[in-house]
């Protein structure tokens, strides 16, 4: 009896204790597992007659965002998000990088992930390589730069074409 209830198959339901009266009577194997699956089946559909409240707060107008300036970092994309931001406080936006339609000398990527210290020749370390660093693909080209005492590597975009017939 407590092995055949205490099975709840393919459901969202766990069974931590099962506690019956009556054991000693004879109960065949497959009237427990129909009662087992329609008491699993009342209690889904309980669960899913029960749908908890969703309360949606009033925004608060007063409510001001923590700086008064946003950069291209910020990714502000759309009318909406700006609006959002200009009603609480921030009275600059900068055009992210995907609304700009020219990012040469701009930095298109920030990363904690450092080639130089991938590469064991991170510039606190005593490195053999000096100067820039360079990243190349296609016709595309990418200089490097390394803040260090943050420990982030930046991608600046080049726009120089390495292609010789782009």
């Amino acid at each position: 009896l407590r092995e055949q209830l205490s099975r709840s198959g393919d459901t969202i339901f766990r069974v931590e204790e099962v506690a019956g009266t009556g054991a000693e009577r004879f109960v065949p194997v497959s009237v427990l597992a129909a009662l087992r699956r329609e008491g699993l089946e009342r209690l889904a559909a309980l669960r899913a007659s029960r749908v908890p409240e969703h309360r949606i707060l009033p925004e608060d107008p007063a409510a001001r965002y923590p700086g008064v300036r946003l950069t291209e970092a910020d990714n502000v994309t759309n009318r909406l998000a700006e609006a959002f931001y200009r009603d609480h406080g921030v009275t600059e936006i900068e055009p992210p990088l995907e609304l700009a339609r020219e990012t040469t000398g701009r930095c298109v990527m920030r990363t904690a992930y450092c080639l130089r210290r991938e590469l064991g020749e991170c510039l606190k370390r005593n490195p053999r390589l000096a100067g820039e660093l360079w990243l190349e693909r296609d016709r595309f080209r990418y200089r490097l730069e390394f803040d260090c005492a943050r420990c982030e590597m930046c991608l600046i975009d080049e726009k120089e074409s390495i292609c010789r017939s782009c």
